[in-house]
């Protein structure tokens, strides 16, 4: 009779296959066994799918359909169609990203949304503001090991806004005093800072920053071709993240004209010197323009807007 045959992998070489798996499949594989179910939930081998994740991204895209009210949402490795997700959480409104998770909106309802795994959490009730006239940001805070949320109330140009800030391991949420003036835009993240634009007295653009492990403000100074431009609601300017570089962006419609769209990134953080023009395009009619991604070879993905209704 045949004896059945063994064959033993070294621990090592098991992590390396499953960390180029999918989530949904890795779920799974926690069923096997106990000693499966302990390597998957190790938080060294979450971390190490984590990074290995990250070097092969998906984007998240989401349609909106006016006349439902409804939202669905789709997948795309870059080099992959889109993938429309199965299970969907199609009544709300995206509010941000990040590692993954989307924080969702439904009047004041607020979800914590993990397209991987399709997983759900309600988050608790903390008078949260008016998504209509508040900007939310998602952020990983390593010091505390816990993800946190800021809600920068951005409806009031004269008065010092409503600002509050939510960890989500303790559920515990509170206000943020001392916060600057003339909050416009929306935020960035980058490396436990947050970065946004706010406009001075005089009109003038500059950006503050605002750290989410010791919650302190600070400024970092802006391109020339942002500081000289005075506010105008016409023209759309910004900041992100490309590829963990800082960077800085601007749309000048034109009506009879060419609209301009520009982008700068800070190649050393905090050095305003550093700070290089990647490309400028010009386009008739061109409303706005946002940077979402920034590839291996530097080209950039955009979403764009020509004429009211005509995205990409």
């Amino acid at each position: 009779m045949l004896k059945a045959l063994e064959i033993y992998l070294p621990e090592k070489i098991i992590v390396e296959i499953l960390i180029r798996l999918p989530v949904q499949s890795l779920l799974r594989f926690k069923c096997i066994s106990k000693s499966c179910n302990t390597l998957i939930s190790h938080p060294k081998f979450k971390e190490k799918h984590y990074h290995h994740a990250k070097n092969n991204k998906k984007i998240l895209i989401a349609q909106m359909h006016p006349g439902t009210r409804t939202t669905s949402y789709y997948s795309s490795s870059f080099s992959s169609s889109l993938q429309k997700l199965a299970k969907q959480p199609t009544d709300y409104t995206v509010l941000c990203c990040y590692d993954g998770l989307v924080l969702l909106w439904h009047y004041n309802d607020h979800l914590l949304w993990n397209p991987s795994t399709n997983e759900l959490v309600q988050l608790p009730n903390h008078e949260f503001p008016d998504a209509s006239s508040t900007t939310y940001g998602l952020r990983y805070d390593s010091t505390s090991d816990d993800y946190k949320i800021l809600m920068l109330h951005n409806r009031s140009f004269s008065c010092r806004p409503l600002n509050k800030i939510l960890a989500l391991k303790c559920g515990s949420s509170r206000i943020i005093y001392n916060h600057p003036h003339g909050f416009r835009h929306r935020m960035g993240p980058e490396d436990g800072e947050f970065h946004w634009l706010c406009v001075n007295d005089l009109s003038k653009y500059f950006m503050i920053s605002f750290n989410i492990s010791n919650e302190v403000y600070g400024e970092i100074s802006l391109p020339e071709g942002i500081c000289s431009i005075s506010y105008r609601v016409e023209v759309t300017c910004g900041v992100s993240v490309l590829e963990g570089m800082l960077c800085a962006y601007c749309t000048c419609p034109g009506d009879t004209e060419e609209g301009t769209f520009k982008l700068w990134v800070m190649k050393e953080y905090g050095v305003k010197e550093s700070w290089t023009k990647l490309f400028t395009i010009r386009d008739t009619h061109l409303v706005f323009t946002i940077p979402k991604y920034m590839f291996a070879d530097g080209e950039v993905l955009l979403f764009y807007r020509k004429g009211l209704y005509n995205n990409g």
